[in-house]
């Protein structure tokens, strides 16, 4: 699936872009049929198709031209995406300067209302600049010039969106944590992806350009735990995700958490939680 991470200022504000097109049902993000959170606030684009999740226990369904904007740390997940879907995932990681103005500010709360906001985008110039963003991603490989188009139009894509938004919806104009990082996102979804038991933290800090020893100081600083611990917490939400979530067997759930066996599932399962498998399901 195309992934691309961008990098750019609008006013004094340093934006980082990490966006990903799913580009049919069976080629969908794996992590989001998992109730899930981000550090950064993720935006959700439907081209075609529709979408179904739940963010914050609440609803949605996302049609084709709408956008719905998740804020950070809101539990969601995908409940059924159609089989025509074509989506635009996008992880938005932005952070104030120190010159951050009124409008500077303006622009960054609109991403972090104390709950989702569904847009359509229908009728404005916004689709037709993320029609150019999903043309551009569905590159295999995007040389100097291709890349800076989808910088610009990245670029041109938030500041419309900004425009159209500020004048039809209610932003929630203060916040309480002002500082987002990017590494975090870059660790929750690692492991999202690599959450097996196996999994290894070699891959993990070959992503963030770190060595291990790197690696487990700036997972103890920002989760207060080590690599395992936050290996086994995301193990444990996605396990109980698909408890009490989906209908797959427990055995099913076992191997796609990498157990060999399901008593080994459930023990692992009753250490951390206190309750085995069944009893997780039974209490949903």
């Amino acid at each position: 699936m195309p992934q691309h991470s961008i990098d750019f200022n609008i006013g004094n504000l340093l934006c980082k872009l990490i966006i990903l097109l799913s580009c049919d049902k069976e080629n969908a993000y794996y992590s989001t049929y998992y109730e899930h959170h981000h550090s950064c606030p993720e935006l959700q684009y439907i081209e075609s198709g529709s979408c179904d999740l739940t963010c914050k226990k609440e609803s949605f369904t996302v049609n084709a031209g709408q956008l719905l904007i998740i804020p950070p740390r809101v539990y969601h997940h995908t409940v059924r995406n159609s089989n025509n879907i074509r989506k635009l995932s996008i992880i938005l990681d932005i952070v104030p300067s120190e010159d951050a103005d009124s409008m500077d500010m303006a622009f960054y709360n609109m991403f972090f209302a104390d709950k989702p906001i569904l847009l359509s985008l229908k009728g404005t110039s916004i689709i037709q600049t993320l029609g150019h963003i999903c043309s551009l991603l569905e590159e295999p490989e995007l040389h100097y010039i291709e890349a800076e188009k989808l910088r610009a139009f990245c670029n041109l894509f938030l500041i419309t969106l900004f425009d159209h938004t500020v004048n039809k919806e209610q932003i929630e104009e203060k916040i309480s944590d002002k500082q987002i990082f990017s590494d975090e996102f870059i660790i929750d979804t690692f492991i999202a992806q690599e959450f097996k038991p196996k999994s290894s933290a070699e891959g993990l800090a070959t992503k963030l350009h770190v060595s291990e020893r790197q690696l487990h100081r700036i997972i103890k600083q920002k989760y207060n735990m080590n690599y395992r611990e936050k290996l086994k917490e995301i193990r444990v939400e996605i396990a109980t995700g698909f408890l009490t979530g989906t209908d797959k067997s427990i055995g099913e759930i076992a191997e796609l958490l990498g157990y060999s066996n399901l008593s080994a599932f459930s023990a692992f399962m009753k250490n951390a939680t206190g309750k085995t498998p069944r009893q997780i399901r039974k209490g949903k």
